[in-house]
């Protein structure tokens, strides 16, 4: 708590800080990051204590019952007047104010300022900082009350923006934390319910669980206890994991309702609970689909010996055989290879069959690799059946994958040729005479064929990457050029340094060096070779090569561009916006974290504000700046991301998380890219009548954005990825 002190020498210059820092954010005191219970007080008024910087439960409750010094008065009256304004930055600076003042008359203030109709709970920007600035208080009654409105606001059918729906995720992290009745039974509602609700509040409850698990089911004698559990919350309770829920889901497992009865089936397995074994296996006979469902996945949750037999069920019903291929593709067995293989061969339900070979793949076993062998000629599978061989455990997926490789032509070989390059890097196994066909494809008169053909000897380390590199034709630069990715630091630097430096005060030619970088990903090791103003055009362009190029010059921000980069922060390209923070994290300018701080306050794109928190933990860590610490600790508290969370929560006890520069990883991305004139590009044919290349952006998992280009048939394939890591591709407009 913040202590009024009676003499004029005895000025708490740390907290007066901390309260100013507060002002860019326009939310959260700076103490959210260990809340605690707030003593009742003995007036009528909201018993809130003094101050927000320390516990409450430390304080007497005589703070709650006395009179607030001439400073507090003022800012309240200070905070009062701004809410009052009409521009929007100086109601968040009301906010503010009143959310760092910590007095009752502060909080009755907010609670007021967010009646229904008035500016602050119309405006989405000023409602999410109101949240944040009365979560202290979430065990207030009015205070929950009000944030049971902004969780359960109906839009009347309207779509809500992002910054609306991170108000309302906002406000169910605070209601979760707060951890009262009336808010844990608002929360349960709201994910019973569904609607825009039921995801924010599960978040929240899974992000803080209530100190008791019978919260989930109301206290005895309340008007949820006794009810059934919604199949939402036992599912729920799964993921908690918490062993208390035992009994409460056990109780479940006797209920009419055979969802209620399945999934806390299934959320026991999750748990760890073979007594119900018995149970379950029983509706293995039962006509009813999801009782069916229930059974074969907790039994498999659980290792059972009836699993394999329960999915082999699931599978042959129409009804649920799309339950049993994903169950499958989970936990896979190869006595599962045959009915698999019928259905990858005969359904009628493309995604089906898609899915039946990716579960095949997994499963192994001879009848599952000779399956897929025959799907290789199916126009429809081949690609999938292609990378099922490539990635399958069983010693013979290989041999198949040679043996369809000798026999092979046009595009079926370079299909089969990415699955070899895929097994090599993935599994260390050379498919029988991949050498020699990636050889032959180099040299051949298709432009789809030299590409596989480049990639391939580059990625093994048959060819050099920068012989490779320096081909006339650009689909081999291009594809050698993603190779190097798969190969780490040391070809990236060498394949950058074909760029060189631009001789005097030239700049390489805008066009044609864009293209190069798409492909090279040359900024990842040698942008500081660059100058910052083709940097800047690049960003600012939107092309493939922007955000690496937008993270380049936020970490040198140099003060004539640094207009530039607010502009490239605030605007609409998420990526962009996320690249900017990267760079921001080593910025040599003591102001950087203020810029990072004041895009946080309303970022609604997790992937940003994940970028933003790093950015703010890297200074703080690294450079022992303070300024970024309120933002960490509301982040840490209230941010619905579990990502942001985690990363805030590490910087504050003096952990920041390390960032790969540079791709390190050993597996491969194997994606199809649609045409060029679909992505954004500019249609036709490019130079000799060749179509023009497809541009995209990998992201991986830890945001950093790879400019690549696909082969000439739209296939790529993408080394440099960690083992696990699931990277998404964004297409990508063609450099202007």
């Amino acid at each position: 708590m913040v202590r009024t002190c009676r003499h004029h020498h005895c000025a708490a210059p740390a907290a007066l800080a901390a309260a100013l820092a507060l002002a860019a954010l326009g939310g959260a005191p700076a103490a959210w990051a260990q809340p605690g219970p707030v003593p009742p007080g003995r007036s009528g008024r909201l018993p809130i204590t003094l101050g927000h910087l320390s516990d409450p439960e430390e304080e007497s409750g005589e703070s709650s019952s006395r009179q607030p010094s001439l400073r507090e008065r003022l800012d309240v009256r200070r905070g009062l007047g701004l809410l009052a304004a009409g521009r929007f930055e100086e109601r968040a600076r009301g906010i503010a104010r009143l959310g760092a003042a910590g007095t009752p008359e502060a909080a009755e203030a907010l609670v007021t300022a967010m009646a229904a109709g008035s500016a602050v709970r119309t405006d989405p920007r000023t409602r999410l900082a109101a949240v944040r600035a009365l979560a202290p208080y979430a065990r207030q009654g009015p205070v929950v009350q009000i944030l049971v409105e902004v969780l359960g606001a109906d839009a009347g059918g309207e779509p809500e923006s992002p910054v609306e729906a991170l108000a309302r995720a906002t406000a169910a992290m605070a209601l979760a934390r707060g951890g009262e009745e009336q808010a844990v039974t608002a929360l349960v509602g709201a994910l019973a319910g569904g609607g825009r609700a039921a995801e924010p509040a599960r978040l929240a409850l899974l992000a803080y669980p209530p100190a008791q698990v019978a919260a989930f089911s109301g206290p005895p004698g309340s008007a949820r206890s006794g009810r059934p559990l919604s199949p939402a919350l036992s599912a729920l309770l799964g993921e908690i994991g918490d062993v208390r829920a035992l009994g409460m889901l056990r109780r479940e497992l006797g209920r009419e309702d055979e969802r209620v009865r399945g999934a806390a089936a299934v959320a026991l397995a999750r748990l760890g609970d073979g007594s119900i074994a018995p149970a379950v296996r029983a509706w293995l006979g039962s006509r009813r689909p999801a009782l069916v469902r229930a059974a074969a996945e907790a039994l498999a949750l659980l290792g059972a010996p009836e699993a394999t037999a329960a999915t082999a069920a699931l599978l042959r019903a129409t009804g649920t055989r799309e339950a049993g291929l994903h169950l499958a593709a989970i936990a896979p067995s190869p006595a599962l290879g045959l009915l698999l293989a019928q259905i990858a061969s005969a359904a009628s339900a493309q995604e089906q069959r898609t899915l039946a070979v990716v579960a095949l793949g997994r499963a192994g076993g001879e009848p599952a690799v000779a399956a897929l062998a025959r799907l290789l000629a199916d126009e429809a599978l081949s690609r999938q059946a292609a990378l099922a061989l490539a990635t399958s455990a069983d010693a013979a997926a290989g041999l198949a994958l040679g043996l369809a490789l000798g026999r092979a032509a046009g595009t079926a070989r370079r299909t089969l040729l990415r699955a070899g390059v895929v097994r090599a890097l993935e599994r260390a196994e050379r498919v029988a005479g991949i050498e020699a066909a990636l050889e032959a494809a180099l040299g051949s008169a298709a432009p789809a064929d030299r590409a596989v053909g480049a990639f391939g000897l580059a990625a093994l380390g048959v060819r050099q990457v920068r012989e490779l590199v320096g081909s006339a034709h650009p689909e081999v630069r291009f594809a050698a050029a993603r190779a190097a990715l798969a190969l780490g630091p040391a070809e990236i630097q060498s394949v950058a340094g074909l760029l060189g430096e631009p001789a005097g005060d030239a700049e390489p030619a805008e066009d044609a060096t864009v293209a190069e970088v798409a492909g090279l990903a040359s900024l990842l090791a040698t942008g500081d070779a660059l100058p910052s103003s083709l940097l800047a055009r690049w960003a600012e362009l939107g092309g493939p090569a922007a955000p690496l190029a937008a993270r380049e010059l936020a970490a040198r921000d140099p003060a004539p561009f640094r207009p530039r980069l607010r502009a490239l922060l605030a605007g609409t390209d998420p990526l962009v916006r996320a690249h900017v923070a990267m760079g921001l994290g080593t910025s040599e300018q003591p102001d950087a974290a203020s810029l990072l701080a004041d895009a946080y306050r309303f970022e609604p794109e997790p992937l940003v504000r994940r970028a933003l928190v790093r950015a703010l933990g890297e200074r703080q860590v690294g450079r022992g700046e303070r300024f970024g610490r309120p933002p960490l600790q509301l982040a840490a508290a209230l941010d619905p991301d579990a990502q942001v969370r985690a990363v805030a929560r590490a910087a504050l006890v003096g952990r920041s998380v390390p960032r790969r520069r540079v791709p390190a990883g050993s597996h491969v991305a194997w994606i199809a890219l649609r045409p060029s004139e679909q992505a954004g590009g500019k249609p036709g044919a490019g130079q000799a009548g060749r179509a023009a290349p497809a541009f995209g952006r990998l992201v991986r998992a830890d945001g950093l954005c790879l400019p690549v280009v696909a082969d000439p048939d739209g296939e790529l394939l993408v080394g440099g990825i960690e083992p696990g890591e699931r990277p998404t591709l964004q297409l990508a407009p063609a450099p202007e």
